[in-house]
């Protein structure tokens, strides 16, 4: 193995239960002492640096050949893990079946061979593994051909109808993954959508038969994507009823089949994000708590699912918080967040990354902690360049321009002035209500005392007009906009207008 951080990133995306059972396997196969040396060594790097590494080997004779140690632990680690998730593992159980079958109709023992098959093709039904279903229906028309004589021709006419059936709901399920994605990938840069040709191209996907009509097949897997295809087009379209609709029927759906959550358990809480998101743009934060807590009853078995956990959980603990005004509660996350921000690094995705420095900005703002606030919403601005969550990146320019207002930096304010509509202009995102608030600052800058409250009215009355128009009214930030303005027209305190909202 060549100079590379590939065997560092696989053992730290191992589970703890999951490096016992290596330093046991490695234990019980007399694997030199010198390999468990090197698996300790890379743990112990937070990044991988291999010169340093050397240092901590020194005098070992591992280091001379590095490369190759390395190579031998990483394909020692990939063999540990297929031994310690064979039996938790479907798709192990059914190769293994399928092996079985195979070596024994080789050795011409069919009967044998028809008890393992038989074994697989009720454990892949089970589970729906369309996949194999069809690999294991190729082995059943050999033992058909090599069988009796009697009914022959009827009993391989049956299995190809089997297959015809099985390849009509793989199709189906196929169609409606690639109706999602195609939702998915139009609509991922933002979270709202407001750009008239995605929307256009959005509602040309919502007339075709396999988005109107629910899927007639007896099957898990194909009416779940019909669910998941539905709800993530009106999630992105800001119909929050028609997705919590879908979503709600997607929770059933899982619940109806308890066997598929104890195998797919990672796929069913990001339903219950995915549910909880619905929750969040109708305002049922009475739901909240309940769900959060199913997310948390569901074990993760890698650091990967503890870092999707994490980035999952606390997002949408923040949001409730903010939402229900306990904002000291939500500040108190703050550490364990930025704990586990750090600890998750490179697992946290940019998007959710984006998310939390934008709600915890939110929170700050709102508890009237502008220089806070200020912090988070420059590590916005100042990230690096990413195509994930273009909606934050776009609305922290004008969520800066409002803290530096707070905090009467009117020489930084007039420079933005300048730049801000530029920037938003050139990133195409400089629609009515970016163009409504910057001008009603500008002119807050002119004002006196006595003309500030006449403004603020206005802008109040122009905000409640833009939310009018079904594509203006999911523009990121019009409520916490909402929120600023009218604590500034009723002079009292952000949170006392959150409280009684």
């Amino acid at each position: 193995m060549k100079a590379t951080n590939d065997l560092h990133r696989l053992l730290h995306s191992l589970s703890q239960a999951e490096k016992r059972y290596i330093k046991v396997a490695a234990s019980k196969q007399l694997i030199e002492n010198e390999n468990i040396a090197l698996f300790d060594a890379i743990l112990n790097q937070e990044e991988y640096d291999e010169k340093k590494l050397k240092e901590q080997l020194k005098g070992k004779s591992l280091v001379r050949h590095l490369s190759s140690s390395k190579n031998y632990l990483y394909r020692f680690v990939l063999k540990s893990m297929r031994m310690f998730h064979a039996e938790r593992s479907v798709d192990k159980q059914l190769k293994e079946l399928l092996m079985d079958a195979r070596f024994l109709y080789d050795r011409g023992l069919y009967e044998l061979s028809w008890k393992e098959l038989e074994k697989a093709k009720k454990l892949a039904y089970e589970y729906e593994m369309f996949l194999v279903i069809l690999e294991i229906l190729f082995i059943e028309r050999l033992l058909v051909v090599v069988g009796p004589n009697k009914d022959m021709k009827a009993r391989i006419d049956a299995v190809h109808e089997e297959r015809k059936e099985v390849m009509r709901k793989l199709h189906s399920f196929a169609e409606l993954m690639n109706l999602s994605d195609t939702v998915f990938v139009k609509s991922r840069s933002n979270y709202h959508l407001r750009d008239e040709k995605i929307l256009a191209e959005l509602y040309h996907v919502a007339k075709s038969d396999l988005f109107i009509n629910p899927p007639q097949e007896d099957s898990f897997e194909v009416y779940y994507q019909y669910l998941f295809a539905r709800g993530i087009f009106h999630m992105n379209m800001g119909d929050f009823e028609q997705a919590y609709t879908y979503y709600h029927k997607q929770i059933e759906h899982w619940e109806s089949h308890p066997r598929f959550i104890r195998d797919g358990g990672q796929r069913f809480k990001k339903s219950l994000f995915n549910y909880l998101n619905c929750c969040l743009g109708l305002g049922r934060f009475e739901e909240f708590p309940v769900i959060l807590e199913k997310i948390r009853s569901i074990p993760c078995v890698s650091p990967d699912e503890e870092a999707e956990e994490f980035q999952g959980a606390y997002y949408m603990e923040l949001i409730y918080l903010v939402n229900c005004a306990r904002l000291d509660k939500a500040e108190e996350l703050l550490p364990d967040i930025e704990r586990g921000l750090k600890k998750y690094r490179g697992k946290v995705s940019k998007a959710r990354e984006l998310g939390f420095c934008h709600n915890i900005a939110v929170m700050l703002f709102v508890k009237e902690d502008f220089k806070q606030a200020l912090t988070w919403v420059n590590k916005i601005i100042n990230d690096v360049k990413s195509d994930s969550r273009l909606d934050i990146q776009h609305f922290a320019r004008i969520f800066q321009m409002i803290l530096h207002y707070e905090m009467d930096k009117r020489e930084l304010l007039h420079y933005e002035l300048r730049t801000v509509p530029r920037y938003l202009r050139q990133h195409k995102s400089y629609f009515p209500f970016e163009k409504t608030v910057i001008r009603h600052i500008e002119k807050l800058l002119d004002d006196g005392v006595s003309e500030r409250k006449e403004n603020f009215c206005l802008l109040a009355k122009e905000l409640e007009k833009i939310k009018e128009d079904p594509a203006q009214k999911k523009s990121l930030g019009i409520e916490e906009i909402n929120i600023w303005v009218q604590s500034n027209i009723r002079r009292i305190p952000m949170i006392e207008f959150l409280k009684g909202a």
